[in-house]
C-alpha cells in the first residue's frame, strides 16, 4: 500500500535526480528531468509523512520507536534540512551539490528507518522479532567476509577508477 508507493516515489526521485545531474553535466547545466525529479521529490516527502501518520494511527511499534530515538529524529531532521539544498541544486543546475544532497537525503531516510527499530531488524505481527545480534553470522565468517571485501576493493578499485577516468573525460 502506502509504503510501496513511498518506496516507488523514492526510487523515481533518485533515478530522475541522477539522470538530471548526468544529463545536466553533459549539456552545460541544463537539467532535462527536472519536472519528474521535483514532482517525485514532493511525492516522496508527502508519502513519507503519510507512512508515518498511518503507522502512528495503527500503533505500529516503528512510529513509537521513531519518536523515542534521537538518532532517527536527527536523520529525518537532516533529510528535511536538505530539501532546500536539493531545490537550490535543481534551480541552479549545480550537479555536484545535487548528487551530494540526493545521496545524503536517501541515506538519512534509510538510516532513520533502521535506527527507529534498533535493535530489531525484522518485526513480525505475532510480536516476535529478529534482532541484529540474532541475525549476525559467526565472528569468523564476518572476519573472512571483511578480508574478501578488502581484497576485492584492492583488486577492482583501480580498474573502476581507470574506467571512470577514461569514460568521463572530455574528448
Amino acid at each position: 500500500g502506502l509504503v510501496g508507493l513511498f518506496t516507488c516515489a523514492l526510487c523515481v526521485f533518485i533515478a530522475a535526480s541522477l539522470l538530471a545531474a548526468e544529463r545536466g553535466s553533459e549539456e552545460g547545466g541544463q537539467l532535462p528531468y527536472l519536472k519528474i525529479a521535483r514532482g517525485s521529490h514532493l511525492a516522496t516527502v508527502v508519502l513519507g509523512g503519510g507512512v508515518f501518520a498511518v503507522a502512528w494511527a495503527a500503533e505500529v511499534t516503528f512510529a513509537r520507536g521513531f519518536l523515542n530515538s534521537r538518532l532517527a529524529l536527527g536523520c529525518v531532521g537532516l533529510a528535511t534540512v536538505l530539501i532546500p539544498v536539493v531545490a537550490w541544486s535543481f534551480g541552479r543546475g549545480a550537479v555536484r551539490w545535487l548528487r551530494f544532497a540526493v545521496g545524503a537525503q536517501v541515506a538519512t531516510i534509510v538510516a532513520g528507518f533502521g535506527l527507529a527499530q534498533l535493535p530489531v531488524m525484522v518485526a513480525f505481527q505475532a510480536g516476535d522479532a529478529i534482532t541484529y545480534v540474532d541475525a549476525a553470522a559467526p565472528g569468523v565468517t564476518l572476519r573472512l567476509l571483511l578480508m574478501a571485501l578488502g581484497l576485492g576493493a584492492v583488486l577492482i578499485g583501480p580498474g573502476v577508477f581507470y574506467l571512470m577516468r577514461v569514460y568521463k573525460s572530455a574528448p
